[in-house]
């Protein structure tokens, strides 16, 4: 099966400079070895920087000095004379929102750690959440000190982890020794309040869109051939019409519970009105009174009371195939049990549903028969079952053959070095493992090469399929180069066929290094200082692969800063590190990344919403400015009718030409008319140009028919010749005008 691509993006900035590297040789402040600290960023007077950090539950920072007159600090850098024990490295754009006094210099919170204090200051107060113990000072700037100010003179900043970061609550407490306090302000209690009251809004309109939803029917396929099991199933959502019904925005989507902790990937779509499938957001939620995993898909629009919607549903388990027996001979077939559910597990009531149930082979030795089911080869049909409850559960069991290469990679890491000179290095490290039945007795290399049958679930030998421009591959593990193994050049990638040193049957295990190299200018964009590195996540390893633990290491050249990583999904991001290898001074920077179960269906491209809505946007202008140019050259077209017609005086010609603008004319006019609804729903302001241009093509067409009224009016004699011209020559240059107007909003489009 060819693979998709799949990309994440590494962007971060380079300038060699003596402060970049000052800068990179900053240590960062490891977890735990200090009292976090919270950040107000205040802008700063000449003299002072503001430098910040972004911790794991709650903002750390710090306000600093040394920073150039009416400059910040610069990412990373340290402020001279800042307080000791203060971060040095920021993040971008994690602090919370300044806090002004009502005089005209700044102030803000100033957080001094404490272990052993008992008594807080005069004028000031504890913060809730800061671990160890912090006392918080309202702090204003005075020639380049730090002074405290009273509570009553400052405003606030958004400090209690639970309050909305827009609600300011107030620090202007009573004073109290040995006590913490925090009491919010008013206005923060109101803001509260009100957040509070949405979410319950919210959450009791989806409760009750969710109980009007229902599946008319549910079409389920359970693939069984290979060591996974996909499901997918098609459902007809309907939203009942009633009194009480609301339009849904979204629905609900259930786990077995059996199946939870074996899903590897879900995936929802929905087709379009040009047949095109959209793919659907999907977000894990709780649903009150239920255990168990739940997801919220959002559909594309609401679905308003009586209307319905066809969805498509994609996951993938692992781990759910047990051999049975566990343990068999070399010469024995490897059989596999299956428990799932007869019923497609769902929150609504169903109508009608089917299951279908595909194996790898016609041996079966037993499986239920609820519902009298039909079985044709390796295909298995339960249903049609009617009026099914939510949550409905029975067991469904299959005890049948599978001979699959059971393969899993129970470890891999994956290491992508960028080079200056134009190279990108990749190495994976793999453990692989045979999670089928175990081997009883001993193993024959003579009956294994002689019996065709023998050791029929072993696996010999798999392909790996590597970019197209690799080169330089190799393939080793401790011992040395591993010899067995081909290498086919292909026009859009490069198979690789690995064989490992021995066959591998049930629970036995190899291990192996992989690497090649690849040009740069394929993988790596620039703009100045600024690059992107867009590589997959993951790779194609062998076919229906399953990976357990995936680590990924991206090593950037030396001096690369403000790093930045979007990735294809959710991913474990850890603590970056340093590698130093030839020449280097401070080290290249390292980010690790971890990600558990993983499958072929994780090799995808990379979605940047921002990004895709750019270019999705860009796609439609374009294909609003062909068809508006191709309106215009109808005018072109009709002009040259109408001026044969003046000659010729065959009314016929210029009929034809009027029929043949009228319908291409409606036809475009449609085309963008609908691209111009779809700039609309992506809310870009370009849909108002689409729309003057469409009244300024209205008036255009209104004059071209009224030029070949007139040549008719001409040709019959009821028209002078030198009021024709005079005519056609206003028409014209009030023509020209509107055509010039169009085509600057296509400039600017």
């Amino acid at each position: 099966m060819r693979r998709k691509q799949s990309f994440w993006f590494v962007r971060w900035q380079e300038k060699m400079t003596r402060k970049c590297m000052d800068t990179l040789s900053a240590q960062k402040p490891k977890a735990n070895t200090e009292p976090p600290k919270l950040f107000v960023n205040l802008p700063p007077p000449s003299g002072h920087a503001v430098i910040f950090k972004s911790g794991s539950s709650h903002a750390w920072g710090a306000l600093g000095c040394g920073a150039e007159a009416g400059k910040p600090a610069r990412h990373g850098e340290r402020g001279q004379g800042c307080a000791r024990g203060e971060p040095s490295i920021p993040a971008k754009g994690q602090g919370l929102r300044p806090a002004l006094g009502k005089q005209s210099q700044p102030r803000g919170w100033g957080v001094v750690p404490h272990h052993t204090a008992t008594r807080s200051p005069p004028g000031s107060c504890r913060l809730r959440g800061l671990s160890p113990l912090a006392t918080a000072f309202p702090l204003r700037h005075s020639r380049g000190r730090l002074l405290r100010t009273g509570p009553q003179e400052l405003l606030g900043a958004a400090i209690m982890r639970r309050l909305p970061r827009r609600a300011p609550p107030s620090c202007a407490l009573p004073v109290q020794r040995g006590r913490r306090h925090l009491v919010p302000s008013p206005r923060a209690v109101s803001a509260m309040a009100g957040l509070l009251c949405r979410l319950l809004l919210c959450l009791a309109a989806a409760r009750a869109a969710a109980a009007d939803l229902l599946a008319e029917e549910v079409r389920r396929t359970v693939d069984l051939s290979t060591h996974l099991a996909k499901v997918s199933a098609e459902i007809g959502l309907a939203n009942a019409a009633g009194g009480t019904a609301t339009a849904a925005s979204a629905f609900l989507l259930a786990l077995e519970p059996g199946l939870e902790p074996h899903l590897a990937y879900l995936g929802v779509q929905v087709k379009g009105e040009e047949e095109e499938e959209n793919t659907l957001e999907v977000r894990e939620t709780k649903v009150k009174g239920k255990s168990g995993k739940f997801f919220s898909v959002k559909l594309p629009s609401p679905l308003a009371p009586g209307a319905k919607v066809r969805v498509s549903v994609e996951m993938v388990f692992t781990h759910v195939l047990q051999p049975y027996p566990t343990h068999i001979t070399q010469s024995e077939k490897q059989f596999v049990v299956f428990e799932g559910n007869h019923y497609f597990y769902s929150p609504y009531f169903t109508k009608t549903q089917t299951t279908r149930v595909k194996l790898a082979s016609r041996n079966v030795e037993s499986y239920t028969k609820l519902g009298n089911p039909s079985r044709t080869e390796d295909m298995i049909e339960y249903g049609p079952f009617k009026d099914i409850p939510p949550y409905s559960q029975d067991t469904l069991k299959v005890h049948y053959e599978n001979n699959s290469p059971f393969l899993t990679i129970t470890s891999m890491t994956r290491v992508i070095e960028v080079s200056h000179w134009g190279n990108i290095a990749v190495e994976e490290t793999v453990d692989l493992k045979h999670t089928g039945a175990v081997l009883k007795g001993p193993f024959s290399r003579y009956d294994y090469q002689r019996q065709p049958d023998s050791g029929i679930s072993s696996v010999k030998s798999f392909k790996t399929i590597l970019p197209a421009a690799a080169q330089d591959v190799y393939y080793r593990d401790e011992i040395g180069n591993i010899s067995t193994s081909h290498l086919l050049v292909l026009d859009d990638s490069v198979e690789m066929e690995i064989r490992p040193r021995f066959p591998l049957f049930g629970g036995w295990k190899t291990h192996y290094i992989i690497g090649y190299n690849l040009p740069s200018y394929e993988y790596l964009y620039n703009l100045g200082d600024q690059y992107a590195l867009k590589m997959r996540f993951v790779d194609h390893v062998f076919d229906e692969q399953v990976t357990d633990s995936l680590t990924v290491k991206i090593i950037l050249p030396e001096g690369a800063k403000n790093i930045h990583v979007d990735s294809p999904y959710e991913i474990n991001r850890a603590s970056d590190e340093l590698h130093y290898t030839y020449l280097d001074t401070f080290g290249r920077p390292v980010i690790v990344a971890h990600k558990s179960n993983l499958v072929e269906q994780h090799i995808q491209d990379i979605v940047d919403p921002a990004a895709e809505a750019r270019m999705k946007v860009a796609c439609i202008t374009e294909q609003v400015l062909t068809l508006v140019n191709k309106r215009l050259g109808l005018y072109r077209h009709f002009d040259e009718a109408v001026n044969k017609y003046k000659q010729s005086r065959d009314i016929s010609t210029l009929n034809s030409g009027k029929k043949s603008l009228e319908t291409e004319h409606k036809a475009l006019t449609n085309e963008i008319a609908s691209l111009q609804s779809k700039l609309k729903t992506e809310g870009s302001d370009l849909c108002d140009k689409v729309s003057e241009i469409q009244k300024l093509d209205g008036q255009v067409k209104e004059l071209v028919l009224k030029s070949s009224v007139e040549a008719e009016r001409l040709v019959a004699g009821k028209l002078k010749k030198d009021t024709y011209i005079e005519n056609e020559k206003m028409h014209s240059n009030k023509r020209q005008e509107l055509v010039t107007k169009i085509d600057n909003i296509l400039d600017a489009l």
